[in-house]
């Protein structure tokens, strides 16, 4: 029994550990797609999205300029999705994409704990490769800036997290269907994933 004022237990510190995890990854990437300027979104392969999002949007597909044919340099996941980001909230404001790229990169943060977790069998091994992506400044920084990156990670990884929850399922007993539905998920986030960078496949 807790007496008032007694120091909190190591379990319920444990507790405490990921949600104090989480919290500290969004702050960070909050920080970079809202707070910290990234003057790299002006520039590079940043320009190249925004032209081909603006195509998108004007009907011309996914192309550079007259005479609009299609092109194949960058995979349409990430157009696409920046396009829809112009079509909602106005053209040339790509902010809310940050911010879901923010939000993708924190569940990133859970389930590269939860892998990690299920890989050493330990919790603490766990929590400790989640602290190590959360605090990962390079990975922070890319959900601010204007680029497949960030987005095709958490596809990824999500992904694979999938897979492996399959696979386990599939060494216990598990309920009719679900492996497979697992494995199905899978299959479509690796897809989505290969159409934001070539990189998955």
């Amino acid at each position: 029994m807790n007496v008032a004022g007694a120091a909190p237990s190591s379990k319920s510190l444990a507790r405490l550990a990921l949600p104090a995890i989480l919290a500290v990854a969004l702050a960070l990437r909050l920080a970079f797609a809202l707070v910290i300027p990234q003057p790299e979104n002006a520039v590079g392969d940043s320009v190249e999205y925004d032209l081909l999002a603006r195509h998108v949007l004007a009907g011309q597909g996914l192309t550079y300029g007259e005479p609009w044919l299609p092109s194949a340099r960058r995979t349409p996941f990430y157009p696409v999705a920046l396009a829809a980001t112009y079509w909602l909230f106005g053209l040339g404001d790509y902010k809310p994409l940050l911010v879901l790229q923010a939000l993708a990169d924190v569940v990133v943060v859970g389930l590269v704990g939860w892998l990690a977790g299920q890989a050493w069998q330990a919790r603490r091994v766990g929590l400790l490769a989640a602290a190590g992506w959360a605090l990962y400044l390079a990975g922070a920084q890319l959900t601010g800036r204007l680029l497949a990156d960030s987005l095709f990670t958490s596809l990824l990884v999500a992904g694979v997290s999938l897979l492996v929850a399959a696979v386990r399922e599939i060494g216990r007993r598990p309920r009719p269907g679900r492996p497979l539905l697992l494995a199905g998920l899978f299959g479509l986030l690796l897809g989505l994933a290969s159409l934001a960078r070539p990189t998955a496949l």
